[in-house]
């Protein structure tokens, strides 16, 4: 078993098609870096053929002379998504209860499609609160086929930028990592992220490459300093930046200067900093720290895996059975040997459990078919009218969720009524594609924009009068 703990553990990070790498293994209560790699691939791999990227990953670890199949992959920013909350003052199963229905509110996926991950932290003031990040099922079904075709086994996803700056119990605290594919920013306090999210439209091309700027970032900056709770808003003034040097030397001077304007210091940050480690580069990179973390046997800031049952897991559970199994006999055993009586009481129940055994298959498929009731009865309604208006917004909102609804509130009054939406988009050009899908159909009447808060994702509403044409539902 202690040789199981202390196995080497490869991480593996994606900026766009480079690929990064890193063997790291313990030795002497340090994280060892063994080997490390990096690459550009020829294909996405996170978009292309799945046998024909596992096998570029793999001939860019053997070339490196990486032979360890356990690996923790860094999952980019772009694919989660962030919602937060505070907390009430709850514990055990009703905090992640609480957490869950929030998460539930918030995501535009129902709760079993979603790999959540939650890091708590504590204001100024006592005030608890919590960040909850979520992947889909299917990119995280991807990870795990990407390695496996690739020869490896996945052991842990996780954010590449908590990697590099975990929060701490120290001041507040924000932090860039400047890559080619884009700009990730995290601002934690009181032991926790409080914001996480990738930053767009923050790269311009000069001279063919891609190069951050500085004023776009610090845009984008004031709009989720924004968002935080009023007891942060004004608190944080350090700023640490993680990049290549040729990213940094591009954007950190003009980035120092328009965050000094503002009161903000700016830092070029030791992704090293606070963790043990040997061989390694001077700014180890994600897939460096993701595997260093977890050779030392540190938890994550956000695991966005979930657990697995394990070989070992599966052949103790099977020893358990069949240590019940014996007793069972023995004691079937002793009961036939006292007396008829006892017989008799034993026929019953094995009559029973052969009963059981012949519905249980019926069984558990009507309890899976209430579960789904439970899950979507507050969608249904039995009003004909009703079924008409939710058709005609489904059919409104674009296939790929790039736009959800998060409430719709429908009222009759007079034979008219009246629909209330409340939902999110990505960004403004889906927004406005929803309101121009609506005003095409004939079924809606005196369509109305309510307020729109927020930036990716930005939340808004509308209203409208509904009448049924020959063409509804």
């Amino acid at each position: 078993m202690k040789w199981m703990k202390n196995r080497p553990v490869v991480g593996i990070a994606f900026d766009g098609q480079r690929m990064s790498a890193a063997l790291v293994t313990r030795a002497g209560g340090q994280a060892v870096v063994k080997r490390q790699a990096e690459e550009m691939l020829t294909l996405d791999p996170l978009t292309g053929e799945l046998e024909l990227v596992g096998q570029e990953i793999q001939n860019v670890l053997q070339s490196a002379g990486i032979r360890e199949t356990r690996c923790v992959m860094c999952v980019p920013l772009k694919w989660a998504l962030t919602t937060q909350c505070e907390v009430p003052e709850l514990s055990g199963e009703d905090l992640q209860g609480f957490l869950d229905l929030h998460a539930e509110r918030e995501f535009p996926f129902p709760p079993h499609d979603l790999c959540t991950s939650v890091s708590h932290f504590t204001l100024p003031g006592g005030t608890r609160g919590a960040t909850i990040v979520a992947i889909s099922a299917t990119h995280e079904a991807l990870l795990e086929n990407l390695a496996k075709a690739a020869g490896l086994r996945l052991v842990g996803i996780t954010a590449g930028l908590t990697e590099l700056a975990p929060p701490s119990e120290d001041a507040p605290r924000i932090d860039l990592h400047v890559q080619e594919s884009g700009v990730s920013l995290q601002i934690s306090a009181g032991g926790g992220v409080v914001a996480l999210r990738s930053l767009e439209e923050v790269m311009e091309d000069v001279h063919g490459r891609a190069v951050p700027d500085a004023e776009a970032i610090l845009r984008q900056l004031r709009i989720t300093a924004g968002q935080l709770p009023l007891a942060l808003q004004n608190g944080v003034n350090r700023m640490h930046v993680y990049g290549s040097a040729r990213l940094l030397d591009a954007c950190l001077p003009a980035l120092e200067t328009a965050a000094a304007e503002r009161g903000i210091e700016v830092v070029r940050a030791d992704a090293a900093a606070g963790l043990s480690l040997r061989n390694a580069p001077d700014l180890p990179g994600p897939a460096v720290l993701a595997a260093a973390h977890r050779v030392m046997e540190g938890a994550p800031v956000f695991e966005l895996m979930p657990p697995h049952t394990t070989q070992l897991q599966r052949i103790a559970a099977h020893m358990s059975a069949r240590s019940a199994l014996w007793l069972g006999t023995a004691a079937a055993a002793v009961l036939v040997s006292t007396g008829a009586s006892f017989w008799w009481q034993g026929h019953t129940l094995n009559s029973l459990d052969a009963r059981w055994e012949a519905i249980r298959a019926d069984v558990e498929r009507v309890e899976a078919l209430q579960e789904k009731i439970r899950l979507y009865r507050p969608w249904c309604n039995d009003d004909v009218q009703s079924l008409n208006i939710l058709h005609c917004l489904a059919a409104s909102f674009p296939a790929q969720g790039d736009v959800w609804a998060q409430s719709v509130v429908i009222t009759s009054k007079d034979q008219r009524y009246e629909v209330l939406c409340t939902s999110s988009a990505r960004g403004s050009d889906y927004r406005l594609e929803l309101s121009d899908r609506l005003r095409v159909n004939d079924s809606v009447n005196n369509l109305l924009a309510g307020q729109v808060r927020g930036d990716s994702p930005e939340q808004f509403s509308f209203r409208f009068d509904y009448k049924e044409t020959a063409n509804a539902l």
